[in-house]
């Protein structure tokens, strides 16, 4: 008896497909610029705060909706306050109707010009944003995290 063979015109579905998209490792190249002799500073999985600078800025309005992220937050300073530990630069709005606050530390003071210069300035501050009182925060360490 002769054997009869059926053949589709259909594509065979394959079961097990292969991925769209190639799934080796590429190499992942690092332009940071090697460390100067004498620089301290260590590594740890962080790179320098130009490194990290979020590419689209957002406005001092919506820093509360990126708490826990690193952003750069662009807004008007429309008051300093110095309390006990350090400087308050308020966003927006004055105290207690700030966007958010910019926090500058005793300790790293120094690093900055006069926090007076800054009322009514427009500038953008990167960093990570917390949240303290419900208020977005983000502490300030050194000048080179404000651009005008």
């Amino acid at each position: 008896m002769e054997e009869i063979r059926t053949v589709s015109t259909e594509p065979e579905l394959d079961n097990n497909p292969a991925p769209l998209l190639d799934s080796s490792p590429e190499p992942i190249l690092d332009s940071s610029p090697e460390p100067r002799s004498g620089d301290s500073s260590k590594s740890v999985g962080v790179k320098n705060s130009e490194t990290l600078r979020a590419s689209e800025p957002i406005s001092s309005g919506q820093a509360s909706q990126y708490i826990g992220e690193y952003k750069t937050v662009c807004g008007r300073i429309s008051q300093i306050k110095s309390f006990s530990k350090g400087v308050y630069l308020n966003m927006g709005q004055p105290y207690p109707n700030q966007d958010m606050t910019l926090v500058i530390w005793s300790s790293d003071m120094s690093q900055f010009r006069d926090p007076n210069d800054y009322v009514s300035q427009q500038l953008c501050a990167s960093g990570s944003i917390e949240s303290y009182k419900g208020v977005a925060q983000i502490s300030l360490k050194s000048a080179s995290q404000i651009d005008f």
